[in-house]
């Protein structure tokens, strides 16, 4: 089955994948929206709000989203080797981002190869510099995981002008029932919500931290560790280019085995990987 028109995208409903996914749809036939699923991610049936409007925005495009409990593998990666990575890299490893954004793109890796697709994309951004997936040297690292195994790797709205100032702390409020009101910025910019805008998918040019946005997306509360270390513990005594050396080391050792991994021993890969979706649908066989 030729499928050099299908792309895998790790979705999480979000402006930012839910607008990689719009341009996506321009080029490619057929879509695989993953939306991972483990332990520590709530309200993971969010990502399914936006899925309905592209179908109908994008009516000659195949949209197949799927709901994957990953948990299984996000615990091998996390703690496999963890008395090791506490000694050598500290409280580093309390950043659970780092190994969020690790296990997503494994996850999707193994999918691709599963499934024989041969593209993948994601709606990483410039506008959080602490989260490892949206440093643009990790994200040439992934770029590099993907190649070694022949699929491209899309970051489609990477180069998108960032939206209304919206600080990371700020993300800690998900749980209240209301933030910000929902309005518009500026209408000159190309931002991932005012494209969402503009195709009728979003009321508004920039929904993020509001009630809306929290309602497109899974919750995650894991992330207060990584600001914790990151603000109180390591920017006090360091700098952005000590945090991204660190986490460049980290994620080139972790990548490396785990490439080693599906390229030596997959039959442990698919021991891993046995895992069902929300539909019940036996996945990574």
């Amino acid at each position: 089955m030729n499928r050099q028109n299908e792309i895998a995208i790790l979705y999480s409903g979000g402006t930012d994948s839910t607008c990689a996914a719009s341009i996506m749809a321009e080029e490619f036939k057929i879509i695989h929206l993953l939306t991972f699923k483990r332990f520590g991610l709530f309200s993971i049936e969010n990502s399914c709000r936006n899925v309905d409007i592209l179908k109908e925005k994008f009516p000659s495009t195949i949209f197949i989203h799927k709901i994957i409990d990953i948990d299984r593998l996000a615990k091998y990666i996390s703690y496999s080797h963890f008395i090791q990575d506490l000694f050598k890299y500290g409280f580093f490893i309390l950043s659970n981002c780092i190994f969020c954004g690790l296990i997503h793109h494994f996850g999707a890796l193994i999918y691709c190869l599963d499934n024989k697709i041969t593209n993948v994309a994601d709606g990483s951004t410039r506008e959080w510099p602490f989260f490892p997936t949206h440093m643009e040297k990790v994200i040439s690292e992934f770029r590099e995981m993907y190649t070694r195994f022949n699929i491209k790797y899309y970051t489609p709205v990477y180069n998108f002008e960032l939206p209304s100032p919206f600080r990371f702390i700020d993300k800690i409020y998900t749980l209240r029932e209301s933030d910000r009101e929902i309005n518009n910025d500026n209408p000159c910019k190309k931002t991932t919500g005012r494209y969402l805008f503009k195709l009728g998918i979003l009321p508004s040019s920039d929904v993020k931290g509001t009630n809306l946005d929290h309602k497109m997306q899974p919750r995650c509360l894991q992330f207060i560790l990584h600001h914790l270390y990151l603000y109180w513990y390591f920017m006090p005594l360091h700098d952005y280019s000590k945090f991204e050396l660190i986490t460049l080391k980290f994620l080139r050792e972790k990548i490396n085995y785990l490439v080693t991994l599906i390229e030596r021993n997959p039959k442990k890969v698919k021991k891993l990987s046995i895992i069902s979706s929300d539909r019940r649908e036996l996945l990574f066989l």
